[in-house]
């Protein structure tokens, strides 16, 4: 193998940033060199990239990431991370207004909800499943005298004292023409005896409803249930126990397609059971959908969660 002799006298080294290739001579002193091509880096944190020839990619902003974009003459540039994706944990009071990238998600504090932004609006969700958060001051409160409500932890809560008897208590919206159905989510507190929550249609007097609740000391007790008025009771039918009930929330839902109410619930608001079917009219033509409670002999209590008329 030839070696190069250090020794030797050799040209002075170009000045600059040119890298170069060193020649040797026949008896392997150096001799010359021959330039290669500048380093055309000039910055702290140039990035040396290449089309045809190499070219410096200058140095970015402060939080900017090194992005592959082909249509950058190096196809490179840098740019901003992607803002989706961050979490925020904090109250509910304190949820932006203003919505943030899709893909940011908020985390309540106090409150069983995770708002997930879609870009245009927060997506509100119960444990894994999308709701629609029900506003106090979208319904009518009607026949509220044993109820208080709060809504400082998101949802609508309804605290109803015991009355002495059917006393039904209930917040309502108005129904758009056939056909609709109403589903409402809710979480329920109260022991034993008799009270029930619901959903249900209202002519604002009569009332028809789809409740669950406590029976004469039964749990998990559901029927569908009508009142002549707010005190009034009419009649029970398919009364009867569900046994233990598995979701974390209670779904129930009445829907009225112009011939036929059907009721129905479900543990996860994805498969439902119907529990009965009668005509739309045979006991009132409703003008208005409801979420109430029936406090007869016990009191109760229900954060409503989910309230959503769909068309």
């Amino acid at each position: 193998m030839s070696q190069i002799n250090l020794n030797h006298t050799t040209p002075a080294a170009p000045s600059g940033n040119t890298n170069v290739t060193w020649q040797a001579d026949g008896s392997n002193n150096v001799s010359g060199y021959v330039p290669n091509a500048t380093v055309p880096l000039t910055t702290k944190g140039d990035v040396l990239g290449y089309d045809t020839a190499p070219d410096r990619i200058p140095i970015g902003s402060n939080g900017q990431v090194l992005t592959a974009d082909s249509t950058q003459a190096l196809g490179l540039k840098w740019a901003s991370p992607s803002s989706g994706g961050g979490i925020s944990i904090g109250p509910i009071a304190s949820l932006p207004v203003s919505v943030p990238a899709a893909g940011n998600m908020y985390v309540c504090t106090n409150s069983p909800y995770t708002f997930v932004s879609d870009g245009t609006n927060w997506q509100a969700f119960i444990f894994g499943y999308n709701v629609v958060q029900p506003i106090l001051s979208a319904f009518t409160q009607q026949n509220q005298g044993l109820t208080t409500f709060t809504t400082a932890n998101g949802g609508i809560a309804m605290a109803c004292t015991s009355a002495s008897g059917d006393n039904l208590q209930w917040i309502s919206q108005a129904v758009p023409a056939t056909p609709y159905y109403v589903d409402v989510a809710f979480m329920l507190s109260m022991k034993d005896n008799t009270g029930n929550f619901g959903v249900g249609l209202s002519d604002g007097t009569k009332v028809t409803m789809i409740t669950f609740g406590w029976e004469s000391g039964n749990a998990n007790w559901i029927k569908r249930v009508q009142f002549n008025s707010q005190t009034s009771f009419n009649n029970n039918a398919s009364a009867g126990t569900v046994g233990n009930w598995v979701g974390p929330l209670i779904w129930l839902r009445i829907q009225n397609d112009g011939t036929n109410l059907t009721y129905s619930y479900s543990v996860d608001g994805n498969t439902w059971t119907q529990l009965l079917q009668e005509g739309a009219t045979a006991f009132l033509t409703a003008t208005l959908a409801l979420f109430g409670g029936d406090p007869v002999s016990i009191a109760i209590f229900a954060r409503l969660v989910h309230f959503s008329i769909h068309t």
